[in-house]
């Protein structure tokens, strides 16, 4: 019988070392791979072709919902799942909106780990058992009214990392003044009153990073 080849992607060689050998008790798949951050994702994939992709998608250079979009659109047919510790109702239904076939959460058993891989690859759609429960039936999260520019995207993100507004204005080789009119704007578009506020909205809507 053919195995099912998958490419292991974490940050962590901790991690990954605990994951694949959970992993070599399920005879019917093979790691082929494992890579660290988001380039060394996509060239893995395109040297390897794996059928199915386990990632952390919290890892160095790489942007959860975009890349996984575009990982959606350039193989169709391939499997996701995502491994991760954040377990934020929002965040998990964004990922799942872009693509991912299946959410497994790093604090529960690596027995979940495995069913999730095995639902998967079994053609359904899986999510860890402490999200199942609460994602059952809950409604879509509603989208801004006016998705943000890339400029305002770059700032939402340096935003997330914690930066003041000088230091946000040095990073993108802008004044002070122009950071402070672009929060104005984000402000009013997600309808929130101040950056903390900016920076949960993302928490809670990741896709309008894109």
């Amino acid at each position: 019988m053919q195995k099912t080849r998958i490419l292991l992607a974490d940050d962590h060689a901790v991690v990954r070392a605990g994951i694949r050998n959970a992993l070599l008790e399920m005879p019917e798949i093979e790691v082929i791979g494992e890579v660290g951050d988001g380039p060394a994702v996509i060239a893995a994939l395109v040297k390897m072709k794996p059928d199915c992709l386990l990632v952390d998608v919290t890892m160095p250079d790489f942007e959860p919902i975009k890349t996984i979009r575009h990982i959606r659109q350039d193989y169709p047919e391939m499997k996701i799942v995502v491994i991760s510790a954040y377990d934020n109702d929002y965040y998990v239904q964004g990922l799942l909106r872009v693509g991912v076939n299946g959410y497994y959460l790093k604090d529960q058993p690596l027995a979940d780990l495995r069913l999730t891989v095995q639902r998967v690859l079994a053609g359904e759609r899986w999510v860890s058992s402490r999200l199942l429960d609460r994602l059952v039936g809950q409604p879509e999260t509603v989208a801004p009214p006016m998705p943000p520019t890339t400029r305002q995207r770059d700032i939402l993100r340096l935003l997330q990392r914690g930066f003041d507004n000088q230091t946000i204005a040095q990073k993108m080789n802008l004044s002070v003044k122009t950071i402070e009119n672009h929060l104005t704007r984000i402000y009013r578009q997600l309808n929130v009153q101040n950056r903390l506020e900016a920076v949960n909205y993302v928490m809670h809507h990741p896709e309008i990073l894109g």
